[in-house]
């Protein structure tokens, strides 16, 4: 499980179905709004990993951008067309 605030790497995780060079598959890709009000990305990489991220105070407006079966959601289509 990873955060990032580096729109290039949840590019490139999501261009490449789900893989970062050298890395297993993820899971999937969330976006969210964190405390501060920055919008970030959560990559699990296991559904175990992703169990109660999202019910936290600290993650706000979670949205799924890929997933490891249904693959890019129309809010991951946005990101890539306009990231």
């Amino acid at each position: 499980m990873a955060t990032f605030d580096s729109k290039d790497i949840v590019r490139t995780i999501m261009e490449n179905d789900g893989y970062y060079p050298g890395d297993p598959q993820a899971y999937h890709v969330v976006e969210y709004t964190n405390m501060a009000g920055n919008k970030c990305w959560h990559v699990a990489m296991s559904a175990y990993e992703a169990q109660g991220v999202y019910d936290s105070p600290f993650c706000k407006d979670p949205v799924i951008l890929w997933h490891c079966v249904s693959q890019l959601s129309e809010a991951g289509k946005e990101f890539l067309e306009n990231g």
